[in-house]
């Protein structure tokens, strides 16, 4: 797995948080942003959008680190926007950029943290 060049986690990691600061949480009650892992894979350091991005909660998806239940990739990349390899330009865009619509939560665009230290 590839890591972040400023905190050395693994980019592929779903939930880590941000409040409505953009101070870094790990309870995920006090956050109002949440890292995509897709996004944060394309881009090379982890970007975080609003919470609203991860659409509805998943009741199978309930654990001791999500009790919420929210989907690990935001809802572009849950759709399958992005994954289809025959179209490598398309591959490379990630849910905030400006050209793509955006979903509920989004007049703004991602968060993209160089650090990440964890309260």
């Amino acid at each position: 797995m590839e890591s972040c060049p400023s905190c050395t986690r693994n980019l592929d990691e779903g939930l880590l948080y941000l409040d409505a600061h953009e101070n870094p949480v790990r309870e995920q009650s006090k956050a109002a942003w949440k890292s995509c892992p897709r996004c944060s894979q394309i881009a090379g350091v982890h970007v975080f959008l609003p919470m609203a991005d991860f659409g509805a909660p998943v009741k199978q998806r309930e654990t001791d680190r999500n009790p919420a239940g929210l989907q690990s990739d935001c809802t572009f990349h849950r759709n399958n926007a992005n994954k289809d390899v025959t179209r490598p330009a398309d591959a490379r865009r990630f849910c905030g950029d400006s050209s793509l619509p955006r979903t509920a939560g989004g007049g703004r665009g991602p968060v993209v943290r160089r650090q990440s230290r964890t309260k």
